[in-house]
């Protein structure tokens, strides 16, 4: 994002529900500061989407602590570093919880680590039908069944139904051979049954 565009933009809401203006030396200091702190969180190790992002609520925190802060900018720079890791321990924290929903999915142990290898994974995947599919890409997104629900327009216990066939779909696949390695064979996948329409 532009600074320029993006200083039209620079209200925050205090914690007491009002709405706070940029005072002009604010003003001055996001159109000198934006791209320089983007480039920081760059270096930082954000991705382009991320660095804007966390620039941007950095610097609405700025707004709500400015008449306090003598140094704008290593404080700005404190922010982006914290608001990175923020976001990172969130992905984190998703990614726990995606390995929690497969070791369920597949009737393993949390931290069992999975054998079979991201190839053994996608393999599995194939064996569900494509609305299924969509529905675990859904949750492997962090959305919760009922958000599934919300999103694709169908009922919360639609989706259970869908969660329910799908574990009854990879049952074949989550055999002791599996488990040591090895992939499940074509010949457990066309026993699976047809794909939805």
């Amino acid at each position: 994002m532009d600074a320029d565009n993006a200083v039209a933009e620079v209200t925050a809401v205090s914690p007491d529900k009002a709405i706070i203006v940029a005072p002009d030396d604010f003003v001055v200091f996001f159109r000198n500061s934006y791209r320089k702190l983007v480039v920081y969180a760059l270096h930082a190790g954000a991705d382009h989407h991320d660095a804007d992002d966390i620039v941007q609520d950095s610097l609405k925190e700025l707004l709500l602590a400015w008449d306090d802060v003598h140094e704008p900018l290593a404080w700005a720079r404190r922010a982006v570093r914290t608001n990175l890791i923020n976001l990172r321990e969130r992905e984190h924290r998703q990614l726990i919880r995606q390995n929690k929903y497969l070791a369920a999915t597949f009737e393993r142990c949390a931290d069992e680590p999975l054998e079979c290898g991201i190839e053994g994974v996608h393999e599995l995947l194939t064996l569900l039908t494509p609305s299924q599919r969509i529905v675990v890409h859904h949750l492997l997104d962090d959305l919760t069944p009922k958000e599934v629900a919300l999103l694709l327009g169908r009922s919360y216990e639609a989706i259970r139904r869908t969660l329910s066939d799908i574990r009854s779909r990879l049952a074949p696949a989550r055999t002791d051979r599996f488990h040591r390695g090895a992939h499940p064979s074509p010949a457990d996948s066309t026993a699976v049954g047809k794909e939805d329409q």
